[in-house]
């Protein structure tokens, strides 16, 4: 070929290079939303969705306002408003809602496309999860990325990873915040390292927006912090509203630092997630505290009202439980004085109580679980109706029975008893009953046929599943419980759906 006809050719190439290059870069970066800056938007009336606990049924709560001018003030300044948005963020993921977390962000017109969503260990029923999503916004002649971060569910036993108190590398432990709720902010801050990069974010040119309730509320008040130390972000710029927040933060002076005054906590004084890890071991909590109004009798009828409507449990528990939360905690600061005794001999007794079924020896646990939750027995209890269940289908079917599991279901029964016995709620002569009809169904466990008799005997163990399914579902261990304080609807009621 010809010097002049590679030429023409190596022309043609450019040609169609330079004319091809828009096309290029726009196939390059057509995957890639554009984001321009909008006007703050204010938006009332704004609806948000939860997942009930006990029933499973998807509630609307509406009537919140959002107003992103209010991310153009100093982080500093409390507002009602932001709380209350605040609040939506964490309490509608709640129960496998990424979906609701989602249209809640698309309400408020953040782009469908900058949602993320990740967890730890990829369980979200177990492993603190995180939701971001970020907008540009412009208000007057300032424009920002609000970035906002929503932390959700939590692992039971990091709650208790308290950590020895030692400086260590690689989060084996950490000596200046309970290690647990530290692993979890590491989480969120790597997360939010990959988004960052991925929209090509700036930190010192952004605004943060974080929430989070429980455990979750002292990994977002720890990744606030560090977004401050590590990251430089300017304080201003770092919104942070949490609930029911654990202490966290381990200071051997036993103090805060008001530069960390942008986090504000929303906190029941009778919800003992609260009051630990104990402050005798050296732990608090920065920021301000907003404390919910404690319950009395004038005001009772009109909360118990609202919380039964948010949360399907008529509460028939204490005004307070201030007695029964500082014998708990004396008890626990008598057997363990500090921080370190308390992960070295208490935190390994934890670890052994999720991995087994408690025997019995161990009063401080038993005490725990009794006193501020009772998920297991609740678990325990669901476990052994359905084991019920399985023994009435077979025995109305005529199959021959197994007689030991017969008698380990009798034992769950016994054991059942004499929990709710401890709980001094009257409701054992029920599961006494179950009992009974267990017995008499005992004798129908070799019969091919049952007769007439027999059948009704049959129907009424059927009932008393019915009832035993209602007694045990929690609705009447909650509605007399102490972990009732922690519930967020029982927060969402006495502390954001009231006039202040």
């Amino acid at each position: 070929m010809s010097y002049l006809s590679k030429l023409t050719l190596n022309k043609r190439y450019l040609s169609l290079s330079i004319f091809s290059l828009p096309f290029l870069l726009l196939s390059c970066t057509s995957n890639k939303e554009v984001l321009t800056p909008k006007e703050a938007l204010k938006k009332d009336d704004v609806t948000f969705s939860y997942k009930r606990v006990l029933d499973s049924k998807i509630k609307e709560i509406n009537g919140l306002t959002y107003d992103e001018s209010l991310f153009f003030d100093s982080s500093y300044k409390y507002n009602k408003t932001l709380e209350k948005m605040s609040f939506a963020l964490v309490m509608s993921p709640f129960s496998g809602g990424k979906d609701r977390i989602k249209s809640l962000y698309e309400s408020l017109e953040y782009p469908s496309s900058t949602f993320y969503n990740a967890n730890m260990k990829g369980d979200p029923n177990k492993n603190t999860e995180v939701s971001i999503s970020y907008k540009p916004i412009r208000y007057k002649d300032e424009e920002t990325n609000l970035i906002a971060i929503s932390i959700y569910n939590s692992d039971w036993i990091e709650n208790f990873n308290i950590g020895e108190g030692e400086t260590s590398t690689e989060n084996k432990d950490n000596a200046s915040f309970h290690l647990g709720f530290y692993n979890s902010s590491s989480f969120i801050m790597n997360e939010l390292d990959t988004y960052m990069k991925k929209y090509s974010l700036s930190y010192s040119s952004s605004k943060f927006w974080i929430s989070g309730f429980s455990a979750t509320a002292a990994a977002g008040s720890i990744t606030s912090i560090r977004l401050s130390e590590e990251k430089k972000v300017n304080r201003d710029n770092i919104f942070t509203y949490v609930a029911a927040t654990p202490n966290y933060r381990y200071s051997s002076t036993k103090t805060k630092d008001p530069k960390f005054n942008n986090i504000f906590n929303l906190i029941n004084k009778d919800d003992p997630v609260t009051m630990v890890p104990l402050s005798s071991w050296g732990f608090c909590r920065e920021g301000i505290e907003n404390e919910l109004e404690r319950l009395n009798e004038d005001n009772k009828d009109s909360y118990l009202t609202k919380f039964k409507e948010l949360s399907s449990i008529k509460y028939e528990g204490k005004l307070t439980y201030k007695e029964e939360i500082e014998s708990l905690l004396s008890f626990i600061s008598s057997k363990f004085d500090s921080r370190k005794k308390t992960y070295k001999e208490l935190y390994p007794l934890i670890l052994e109580f999720f991995k087994e079924d408690i025997k019995g020896e161990k009063a401080l646990i038993v005490y725990l679980r009794n006193l501020l939750s009772g998920d297991l027995s609740i678990k325990n209890n669901v476990k052994m109706i359905e084991e019920i269940k399985a023994l009435v289908k077979d025995v109305s079917e005529g199959k021959d029975i197994n007689k030991v599991k017969v008698l380990e279901i009798l034992g769950k029964v016994d054991k059942a008893i004499t929990y709710w016995e401890s709980r001094d709620i009257d409701k054992s002569d029920l599961l006494s009953n179950i009992k009974s009809l267990l017995l008499d169904g005992y004798e129908l466990m070799n019969k091919s046929k049952p007769t007439e008799e027999e059948e009704n005997i049959i129907n009424a163990l059927k009932e008393a599943v019915d009832v035993a399914k209602y007694v045990t579902s929690g609705k009447e261990l909650y509605s007399h419980s102490l972990c009732i304080q922690h519930f967020p609807s029982y927060y969402y009621v006495r502390g954001i759906d009231v006039a202040k």
